[in-house]
């Protein structure tokens, strides 16, 4: 294995493990579910910030108060 591709995983692992430590909005209680009409679907809303939240975020969005 090269030297590259050994950074490249490196940094992979890292990435993920930093990824699976950050909070996630399923276990908020600051996050709560709403219908829309619409898309006849539930969306995922802040309460604190009163933001929607896009359904293909896997943990909290960059600008939700917990991640910092």
């Amino acid at each position: 294995m090269e030297e590259k591709e050994f950074r490249a995983i490196k940094a992979r692992i890292a990435y993920e493990t930093y990824v699976a430590q950050l909070p996630k909005c399923d276990k908020c209680d600051k996050c709560m579910f709403v219908s829309d009409r619409k898309n006849a679907s539930d969306r995922r809303v802040c309460t604190e910030r009163q933001e929607l939240i896009d359904n293909r975020v896997v943990s909290c969005p960059t600008w939700c108060p917990r991640r910092k």
